[in-house]
C-alpha cells in the first residue's frame, strides 16, 4: 500500500509555482520521480525537496489543468497543510505580480508590504499614460 497523498489545489502557473518555492527557500528541479515509504516511485511534473526524508511533488492534472501536490509526507519535518499555506500565499503573490508585469508595469518601482494579518499590499506607481488608460481618458 503506497503512502502517496494527492492534494487538490488551483495552481495553474507553474511560473509562479516555482517563483513561490524560490521566495520560500526550497530546491527543487522541473520533471522527476518521488519515492514514497515503500519506495513506490511516481513521475512529477516538479519535484521539492522539502525537509524530512523524501521530496514532493507537483503533477499536472489533465482534466481539470491544476498542478496537483503529490507526496508522502510520513515522517516529515513539515506538514503538507504548513507547505500548501505557505507556497499558496507566496503563489497568489506571484500571480499579483505577472499581472502586474504583463500590464506594463516596472516591477522594481513596486512596494510590496505585508500586513500584521498576513495580507500583501502592493503599492504601484503609475504614469500618466497608465493614469489615463485607467480613467478612459
Amino acid at each position: 500500500m503506497s503512502h502517496f497523498t494527492t492534494i487538490k489545489t488551483e495552481l495553474r502557473n507553474l511560473a509562479a509555482v516555482e517563483s513561490a518555492l524560490r521566495r520560500l527557500g526550497f530546491n527543487y528541479e522541473r520533471g522527476g520521480t518521488i519515492e514514497d515509504y515503500y519506495h513506490n516511485t511516481l513521475e512529477v511534473d516538479l519535484r521539492v525537496h522539502i525537509p524530512g526524508p523524501r521530496p514532493v511533488g507537483f503533477r499536472h492534472n489533465q482534466s481539470s489543468g491544476v498542478y496537483e501536490l503529490v507526496g508522502d509526507w510520513f515522517g516529515g519535518d513539515t506538514s503538507q497543510e504548513e507547505f500548501m499555506t505557505s507556497l499558496t500565499h507566496h503563489y497568489a503573490r506571484e500571480q499579483v505580480r505577472e499581472s502586474l508585469e504583463r500590464q506594463g508595469v516596472d516591477l522594481s518601482r513596486v512596494k510590496e508590504r505585508e500586513e500584521p494579518d498576513g495580507s500583501v499590499v502592493f503599492e504601484v506607481p503609475l504614469d500618466e499614460d497608465q493614469m489615463e488608460t485607467m480613467i478612459g481618458g
